[in-house]
């Protein structure tokens, strides 16, 4: 009558932080619709004793003739919908309500040149729909089509014993919903050839084919599985190769045909590429059967999985792949083995050989210290940000055979880390050239190997893999002027490190070559007097120099850089202030490279008190 129904939508909107629930109504007047169901006439797959799904469409029925004497079934109906997407309840065929056409034009339904579903006694032939509108479905014998040596065919098929499958002596079991299973249960029917009709039915009561859907399937023994799984190291690119994988009965016999490798469609394909890989077999003297046949198959003793690319498979899966054995006769294939087989890419984890230092290159133990060439030369008169290193200077032939130029060095620099590879050269900012020693792992790199996911999920192909050598090293970037040490030079018993106090305020110079420069990195180069260093070869510079005593600096005496040393003039002269005897005093000054690493000498200076210029203490 007058009573409606509303209808309103309530959304639970509230966040997983949230403590309140938060929620939105819609208002009651909602508008329910239908729509009219879809409608396929192939939606159903059966599987057989391979425990491959088919649909019907790839499964034989006897659309033209039948099998054996090839009797034509063309005058047999075979009804389809006019309109898939407009199934009924009915068939009707003439007149203005027509809906169906027997064997129409293109033909539907023909499946004559399919091959039968393998099945075994006992074993459950499952059938399944992927409609959601499929309500139900039962199995009978095609018994229209079973005219094979007259009635004695579909006589045979009504003698065998069978479940959930209607004949002339047992009704059909009515299948509520999408899936259901039959079995042919009589041993008698050992390579005999059956055909069974499926009727479903819809939500709606239409049927999802006028006159149901043929399939048939050929009675074999049980087909029995062999399998093998074997790792494959990605050593290289390129045909990486298993050990050889000793196998046992794993071929079989009494069969006529082979339908080589198909790879699983559980396998993770790499850009869409082929996740196939090469098997090769071997018999028991491990010499290789370059042709797999029916004569020789059951001498397979031993396999080899072998990764065309490893780019092309993911690091540490699996893949998969079968090969099926078939005895075909009369046209009809019936399955005898299926082998799989199962390599997983394993990635290396060996370091090809040792890494060893040079001669006297390891400061202590696995820790080296490199002296960084300045990047413009050692000259200050040209800065460097940055220094570097030939690490063949550091380890031993880098080049030989087993590293092939594929090692890495990973220098752990604060937060970043520095790789280092071919031609092995390190280049490090200024500000790393320092007494802190940071970690290096050297490593060998497999080059391209590696296919694997981020941390974001993303697919990275064909990325080098590095394999630790299993040292953790550490390393202090040197600078070479740290190395140097300075004290007073001595010539003839003499040491030029006095200053007299003077009343007057006299000016005096120590020189430069008055100051010895010891350098343990390179002595030729960075030793000898403070003149060479910084005169002749403007390696440092002197900055700042002062006369410190009890950590103050000495007024009376102020330092200079010059030319060639470091002058001292005496200024606010006293009589008062005159040292009372003669005393040591600190002189201090810096020197600085061309990175502007500064460096503080220190040195004892000789005050000697006014009148005493000759006397030593």
């Amino acid at each position: 009558g007058d009573k409606k129904i509303l209808f309103a939508v309530a959304v639970n909107n509230t966040s997983a932080f949230e403590e309140t629930n938060r929620r939105v109504i819609s208002g009651y007047d909602l508008t329910i619709s239908a729509s009219t169901s879809s409608f396929a006439a192939t939606s159903f797959s059966v599987q057989g004793n391979d425990g491959v799904w088919k649909p019907i469409d790839e499964i034989h029925n006897r659309y033209l003739y039948t099998e054996t004497t090839q009797i034509s079934t063309t005058g047999i109906a075979e009804l389809s919908w006019d309109d898939n997407t407009k199934p009924a309840t009915k068939a009707i065929t003439e007149g203005s309500n027509k809906n169906a056409t027997n064997r129409p034009d293109p033909a539907k339904d023909n499946r004559q040149s399919e091959v039968c579903l393998p099945v075994s006694i006992n074993s459950d032939i499952n059938i399944e729909f992927d409609d959601p509108d499929v309500k139900g479905f039962y199995v009978t014998l095609d018994d229209k089509f079973a005219i094979e040596s007259g009635n004695s065919e579909i006589n045979a098929w009504n003698g065998y014993e069978y479940e959930n499958v209607g004949t002339a002596n047992a009704k059909a079991k009515l299948f509520t919903g999408n899936t259901g299973s039959i079995q042919i249960k009589s041993n008698n029917t050992l390579n005999d050839i059956i055909g069974f009709r499926v009727y479903a039915v819809n939500l709606n009561g239409t049927l999802l084919d006028p006159d149901g859907q043929a399939f048939y399937v050929v009675v074999g023994n049980v087909s029995t599985v062999g399998s093998k799984a074997g790792d494959v190291i990605a050593t290289k690119k390129e045909n990486s190769e298993s050990e050889l994988l000793s196998v046992t009965d794993l071929m079989p016999s009494g069969f006529t045909t082979i339908e080589g490798w198909t790879a699983s469609s559980s396998n993770t394909s790499v850009g869409g590429k082929s996740t196939l890989f090469t098997v090769k077999y071997y018999d028991k003297d491990k010499k290789e059967i370059t042709s797999l046949t029916a004569s020789n198959a059951t001498d397979v003793a031993y396999l080899k999985f072998i990764m065309p690319d490893a780019a092309d498979y993911v690091d540490n899966e699996t893949y998969s792949q079968s090969m099926s054995f078939y005895y075909e006769a009369e046209g009809v294939k019936t399955l005898v083995k299926t082998v799989t087989v199962s390599m997983t890419k394993k990635m290396p984890t060996d370091f090809p050989a040792e890494l060893q230092f040079l001669p006297a290159q390891e400061y202590k133990e696995n820790c080296f210290r490199p002296f960084m060439e300045p990047e413009n030369g050692y000259e200050v008169t040209t800065t460097s940000v940055n220094g570097t290193k030939d690490l063949h200077n550091i380890f031993y032939n880098l080049d030989r055979e087993e590293f092939d130029g594929n090692l890495q060095f990973a220098f752990t620099l604060d937060k970043n880390t520095l790789n280092v590879v071919d031609p092995y050269v390190v280049t490090v900012g200024k500000d790393y050239i320092n007494d802190t020693e940071r970690t290096m792992i050297a490593s060998y790199l497999y080059r391209g190997i590696s296919t694997d996911y981020d941390k974001y999920g993303n697919l990275l192909v064909a990325q080098d893999y590095p394999v630790s050598n299993g040292t953790t090293y550490t390393v202090k970037f040197a600078c070479w002027h740290h190395a140097s040490t300075y004290e007073w030079q001595e010539k003839d018993g003499v040491i030029n490190n006095e200053l007299q106090w003077s009343y007057e305020g006299t000016t005096v110079t120590i020189p430069y070559s008055s100051i010895k420069v010891a350098n343990t990195y390179n002595a030729d180069k960075f030793g000898g007097t403070l003149d060479k260093i910084v005169v002749t070869n403007k390696y440092l510079t002197v900055t700042d120099p002062k006369l410190v005593v009890d950590g103050m600096e000495n007024p009376y005496f102020v330092a200079k850089v010059v030319a060639n040393g470091i002058e001292f003039t005496q200024k606010g002269v006293q009589v008062d202030q005159a040292p009372l005897d003669n005393h040591e005093e600190d002189l201090k000054f810096n020197v600085t490279d061309s990175y502007g690493h500064i460096q503080e000498v220190s040195l004892k200076v000789k005050i000697l008190e006014p009148n005493r210029a000759t006397e030593n203490n």
